[in-house]
């Protein structure tokens, strides 16, 4: 990881966490429960000030649709076992007015993937 950015491309350390439990949980072929349980095994370092563990002033917004795909792609191409994504995630917004809106984030689309048995 570099540096945080002053854009909002920096993802807080949660979001870290849950590309890579997601990474984990699509790669392994079993079951595993979505909490922090089964990350204790892993080691996971994320220097404080860094793009992947920004201080609590930097911005953010980014982060969570750019960074934590990026990060998800770069996990996956370690382990061999995806071609890249889009390296983005789409979003969705509607409303009329100051009493209605709405935000949605949808995955981008995927690489093909490699299936060992």
């Amino acid at each position: 990881t570099s540096e945080q950015v002053w854009y909002n491309w920096n993802a807080p350390r949660s979001i870290s966490y849950s590309a890579i439990i997601y990474c984990l949980r699509a790669m392994i072929p079993h079951e595993i429960p979505l909490n922090q349980g089964c990350m204790r095994p892993i080691e996971v370092i994320l220097p404080p000030g860094s793009i992947l563990d920004p201080h609590k002033d930097a911005a953010v917004v980014g982060g969570n649709v750019l960074t934590s795909q990026r990060l998800v792609d770069v996990i996956l191409r370690a382990f061999g076992v995806c071609a890249a994504s889009q390296g983005c995630m789409n979003n969705i917004t509607w409303g009329d007015n100051n009493a209605m809106s709405y935000y949605e984030t949808v995955a981008g689309g995927a690489g093909a993937v490699c299936i060992f048995i």
